[in-house]
């Protein structure tokens, strides 16, 4: 296979990884890219149709990856808005509001 060739198969499993938010997969995906940068600046020039597929690839994969850090971000920033509105809430057995889950965040006070 050509590099370009190359490029392009390590291109497709990049879409994969990120349809599937596979971090680790990605992770490994970049370090192969930077090796095949350095493989395809010493090749020769791809053909144009070669060109138009990874051109394709690429734009694709940065639309993919773009909307990844969206949802992170926007992730990212329900679970801030969650823990300053001061975590999770329920009834008690009482009908008393009650928080669910971790520990208080109220100071003990001691008599």
């Amino acid at each position: 296979m050509t590099p370009a060739e190359d490029l392009l198969a390590v291109l497709l499993r990049e879409q994969q990884a990120l349809r599937l938010a596979d971090f680790d997969a990605l992770a490994r995906i970049a370090h192969e890219k930077e090796r095949l940068a350095d493989r395809l600046a010493e090749a020769p020039r791809p053909d144009p149709a070669m060109r138009a597929h990874l051109r394709d690839a690429t734009r694709r994969n940065a639309r993919l990856l773009d909307s990844v850090r969206r949802g992170l971000a926007s992730a990212a920033d329900h679970l801030a808005r969650r823990g300053a509105a001061g975590g999770l809430r329920t009834y008690d057995s009482r009908g008393q509001r009650a928080a669910l889950g971790g520990p208080s965040r109220d100071p003990i006070r001691r008599a």
